[in-house]
C-alpha cells in the first residue's frame, strides 16, 4: 500500500498475516520518505508478531531502521511479564514489565470479537499491548443494536475509547 503525505507518495506499507492453530503470525514493513530540517530522511520499519492460540500477544521484534541508526527491540512475554531487549547502536538493554493481565496483540482484536459473538447491551474488555508504541491500555467494546443484512440479524460490536 502507498503511504502518502498532503497528497504525495511518501512511502509504503506491507503488511501478510498468516492464522493457524498456534495463533497468528504477522509480517510488516513499512518505509518512509521525509524532508526533515532540510535533510533528506528514509525511516523503515519491519515487525515480526507472534500470537498464542487465543490471540494472546506471544512475541514479537520490531526493527526500525534511520540514516546510520539502527535500532530492534525483542519482546516476549512469560505470563503477565514482558521482557523488552532492545539494541540501539549495539548497546543491549533489558527491561521487564509486569502488566494487569495477558494482553491481546491489537490486530487480532477483531477475531477476539468475532469469537465472543456480542449481544446488545453486553460489554467486552479487552486489553492489548502495541509493540510499536510500547504502550498497552484496555479497550472496550459494546454489543450495539443488529443489523439486517441478507435476511441475518447481526451485532454490531462499537469501540469505546481506550
Amino acid at each position: 500500500l502507498g503511504v502518502f503525505l498532503q497528497g504525495q507518495r511518501a512511502g509504503y506499507s506491507f503488511t501478510k498475516v498468516v492464522r493457524n492453530e498456534q495463533g497468528i503470525a504477522l509480517e510488516s514493513m513499512t518505509q518512509i520518505t521525509l524532508t526533515m530540517m532540510n535533510t533528506v530522511q528514509t525511516l523503515t520499519t519491519h515487525a515480526f508478531v507472534h500470537t498464542e492460540a487465543d490471540y494472546t500477544l506471544k512475541d514479537f521484534i520490531i526493527e526500525i531502521s534511520t540514516a546510520g541508526h539502527p535500532t530492534r527491540i525483542e519482546g516476549t512475554l512469560n505470563g503477565n511479564v514482558l521482557t523488552l531487549k532492545s539494541y540501539s547502536q549495539n548497546v543491549p538493554q533489558t527491561q521487564n514489565i509486569t502488566l494487569q493481565e495477558k494482553p491481546f496483540f491489537p490486530d487480532a482484536m477483531e477475531e477476539v470479537i468475532k469469537n465472543k459473538k456480542l449481544k446488545p447491551g453486553e460489554e467486552l474488555k479487552i486489553p492489548y499491548f502495541d509493540p510499536t508504541t510500547q504502550s498497552s491500555a484496555t479497550a472496550t467494546i459494546y454489543g450495539a443494536a443488529g443489523l439486517n443484512c441478507c435476511g441475518l440479524t447481526t451485532t454490531t460490536p462499537q469501540l469505546s475509547g481506550a
